[in-house]
């Protein structure tokens, strides 16, 4: 006698209306769709130094950037190493790449010179990004793959580009470049707890989706509004780095505090009203606004 096994299958409906995730953009297209309504709002402000970036800022500085990366050879599905701290740079780069329709790939600059290496083996880039004090970490095995290096801060050799020359490239050069969402934005590494790192890819698809199931819709999971202010605490080479991305497509601005020296809230709210709520970990709501 044969049993037969009946499964009844069960949806839950949210009350809520379904949200839109134009998940057919990319990345940079739907960070910025709305930058009309918020061009001179602050987008990105350098813990560091106090300098803010206004949402047209950064729009800008990106695509400079990204025809910067152009001009020195790179190209749509060529990989590109992040190994940053916190930092403007970090999210202009990043969406630079988007532009491009290059992959970028982030990594933990306090890793050794092993780990480093082993994911560069992995992911092959074409481009190294990061701080000069890190050179020394990459110079070898990036000689061997031929890789390039451009530093942030003031470069240890005259062979090494300073980031600054890339913003200083003309936007309207900037080629147009075919991009699906289907195609691989990001490529993260695991940090290895049960065994070596691997390498996790995500397309625009991925990204866009993720962002926009968090702040779209009648109820959004991370609501944001222009009152509020995100701390970046958390290492922006992670997964929070959606939290940054969240950001642009609604007009609030971030506040990027590097992750390599402790976190001091005096530092950032010493100087201005204290904040009247606290929306998430990182986020909050300017008093008097």
């Amino acid at each position: 006698m044969e049993l037969k096994e009946e499964r009844e299958q069960h949806i839950f409906h949210s009350k809520l209306p379904d949200i839109y995730i134009p998940n057919h953009l990319p990345t940079h297209t739907y960070c910025f769709q709305n930058l009309s309504n918020h061009r001179s709002r602050p987008a990105l402000i350098n813990g560091a130094t106090g300098e803010v970036f206004s949402h047209a800022d950064v729009e800008l500085t990106a695509r400079r950037v990204a025809v910067g990366l152009h001009n020195l050879g790179i190209r749509k599905r060529h990989v590109i190493m992040l190994l940053l701290h916190n930092s403007p740079e970090f999210a202009f780069a990043f969406l630079a790449a988007a532009l491009i329709g290059a992959t970028a790939t982030t990594a933990n600059p306090n890793y050794t010179a092993a780990e480093i290496k082993l994911q560069a083996q992995i992911s092959k880039p074409t481009l190294i990004i990061t701080h000069a004090c890190y050179v020394e970490k990459v110079k070898r095995f990036a000689d061997e793959l031929g890789t390039k290096i451009i530093t942030i801060d003031p470069p240890p050799s005259p062979k090494i580009i300073h980031f600054s020359e890339l913003t200083k490239s003309d936007e309207k050069l900037l080629p147009a470049v075919e991009i699906h969402a289907d195609d691989t934005a990001a490529l993260l590494f695991s940090s290895g707890t049960t065994g070596l790192p691997k390498g996790v890819m995500l397309s625009h698809k991925n990204i866009v989706t993720c962002v926009a199931q968090k702040v779209d819709g009648e109820n959004p999971n991370f609501h944001v509004d222009r009152r509020d202010l995100t701390v970046c605490v958390l290492p922006s080479r992670g997964t929070d780095c959606a939290k940054v991305r969240n950001q642009f497509t609604n007009g609030t601005d971030t506040e990027i505090q590097s992750d390599d020296r402790p976190f001091r809230p005096a530092d950032t709210f010493g100087n201005r009203e204290k904040p009247a709520a606290a929306a998430a970990c990182s986020t909050f709501r300017r008093s008097g606004e």
